[in-house]
């Protein structure tokens, strides 16, 4: 044969251009069911695909899509919420071969919201309307994250006057009488005065309406409905922007048994998981003091999420379980950028120098 003749000519193939290794991506087949679940349940579209790096690359994106389309871009300038998908944990956490964990978390910024002008409104407007919107405030976001409100910063003050406690040195001779007196007693006011310790006084800082509830009891269903009724009776009133918001985010409940719960993974992680949302009184508060003593500490441990489950990629009925939880999760948060937003309209309203904005002081515990 001679080469030289063909028309137009023999050209050899080049290698230059083939790759010289080749890469097979781990869980690539199971991230493939999750791409082909998550089409089933109609998210996603060809350009999307096209678009995508992989299968995982489109799962995100196409959840990602997902999200925005129910509200998701509203949350980042009031709270960071993060959603993770990830088929292993540190520490070989035990789960189902072929799932994938999802999980959700605030590792990046805790909401923020002052209900101290609000409460006192809404009290004005009916005894006992101001105690009803903050119990079922609350008995909603203790249902789906950790609030850190006023439950949480007496349980710290709590531990932080028996740990003032037990620095006071008594003397031998009447160390079994001191011991007996309370956190009122004069050694320690004493011992708080000589170490410039200001203890707040959390109790005087509280809504006189809320101060004589057990909690424990208003959370009961017969208190919640009693409390839901008296909120629903008032949703077209003057405070409609406050109350409506409340309704709507206790309409959303938890539908079934999770497979697990943040309180099994702490053998992984440190500690409890991070507040989505600090609920104070007013700025600067025994609430917001707490906040920021703990806050001093909270990255020094890594945090469980505030949920977490498994689940199958393959059975688009499991992914839409995980994913309603989620969607569920984000419309409750959304409800309550509502309730801050027309909490600091009132509290403005009620300042003189209506221009301190609050905006600052979130971007203060935002970056705490």
């Amino acid at each position: 044969m001679n080469m030289a003749r063909q028309s137009p000519g023999l050209v050899l193939p080049s290698l230059t251009d083939v790759p010289a290794s080749y890469t097979r991506v781990h869980g690539e087949d199971t991230a493939l069911s999750l791409a082909r679940s998550v089409v089933q349940l109609g998210l996603g579209s060809p350009l999307t695909w096209k678009r995508a790096k992989g299968p995982a690359q489109f799962s995100k994106t196409a959840i990602n899509h997902w999200l925005d389309e129910h509200g998701a871009q509203g949350l980042p300038n009031h709270v960071n919420i993060d959603c993770a998908i990830l088929d292993e944990l540190e520490g070989n956490w035990p789960k189902e071969k072929g799932h994938f964990f999802i999980l959700l978390e605030t590792n990046d910024g805790a909401g923020y919201m002052e209900l101290g002008k609000a409460i006192e409104s809404l009290e004005a407007v009916h005894v006992g309307l101001g105690a009803s919107f903050y119990v079922v405030l609350m008995d909603t976001m203790w249902h789906w994250m950790y609030a850190y409100d006023i439950t949480a910063a007496d349980y710290f003050y709590d531990h932080w006057r028996e740990s003032i406690e037990m620095e006071i040195e008594f003397d031998e001779s009447d160390s079994a009488e001191k011991k007996s007196h309370s956190s009122d007693s004069a050694a320690f006011v004493a011992y708080c005065e000589a170490n410039g310790i200001d203890f707040p006084d959390l109790s005087q800082a509280t809504p006189a309406c809320l101060r004589d509830l057990i909690f424990r009891q208003e959370r009961r269903p017969a208190a919640l409905r009693r409390h839901l009724a008296l909120l629903t009776a008032h949703r077209s009133g003057q405070f409609a922007d406050l109350i409506e918001p409340v309704i709507a985010m206790a309409a959303v409940r938890k539908h079934g048994k999770t497979r697990l719960s943040p309180t099994d993974a702490y053998d992984i992680w440190d500690d409890q998981p991070l507040p989505n949302w600090i609920v104070a009184f007013e700025k600067n508060d025994p609430i917001v003091q707490a906040f920021d003593e703990e806050a001093r500490s909270m990255n020094e441990s890594s945090h469980a999420p505030c949920w977490i489950e498994t689940f199958d990629p393959a059975d688009h009925k499991d992914v839409h379980r995980v994913l309603k939880h989620v969607k569920d999760f984000l419309t409750v948060n959304l409800q309550m950028v509502k309730v801050a937003a027309a909490a600091a309209n009132l509290t403005k309203k009620g300042q003189s120098n209506a221009g301190t904005g609050a905006h600052q002081f979130d971007a203060k515990l935002r970056a705490a």
